[in-house]
């Protein structure tokens, strides 16, 4: 097994108007060893807060997403940042709802969980079959993959991804919310 090799942003040339080109990345940001002491389902919880955040304040497009154990897998368009400022923007709310729980659950938190830098070490994802997967593409092999199997039963099991097989569902979910608010409808 090869040794992954941490990101490198290159810009090949110079665009006049680079804001206005949507920008595609696949990105795998690894955490590191402060998830232990939250646990696997208070990671991704965070981590689902943490790109919702992005996705409504600074204008990221979420083409595909891939939350386990201890890895985010992205897919990703940006018009307003760039890779370089997604990691920074990501981090920072990571960390404050890092610290909002542990402030709930303790009522103080310690230091060295904030203090464990990097929290989380920043590759490129280049493996397409994941790519496609969690875009919702198919893959389909003129050969049987157990590599491949093993990543298409990773997604359809995950309870945090873009490719979820809702077995049984037509079409787009209704959730009507009663009670003290009005009836909003999402689909």
């Amino acid at each position: 097994m090869t040794k992954r090799k941490p990101i490198e942003i290159k810009y090949t040339e110079p665009v006049k108007h680079p804001e206005a080109l949507p920008s595609r990345h696949s990105l795998c940001l690894v955490a590191g060893d402060w998830w232990r002491w939250l646990g696997r389902v208070q990671l991704q919880l965070i981590v689902t807060e943490a790109l919702n955040h992005c996705v409504y304040h600074e204008k990221l497009h979420i083409e595909g997403y891939l939350i386990t154990q201890r890895a985010v897998y992205l897919v990703l368009h940006t018009h307003k940042i760039g890779p370089h400022h997604l990691p920074d923007v990501f981090f920072e709310r990571v960390e404050k709802q890092i610290e909002n729980y542990l402030d709930q659950i303790r009522g103080h938190h310690p230091g060295h969980i904030i203090r464990a830098k990097p929290l989380f070490r920043l590759y490129n994802l280049d493996n397409f079959n994941l790519i496609k997967l969690i875009t919702g593409q198919g893959v389909q092999l003129p050969y049987y993959s157990a590599a491949l199997e093993k990543l298409k039963d990773l997604v359809n099991r995950s309870e945090f991804c873009s490719a979820i097989d809702y077995s049984g569902a037509n079409g787009p979910v209704v959730v009507r919310v009663h009670g003290n608010y009005h009836e909003n409808v999402f689909i």
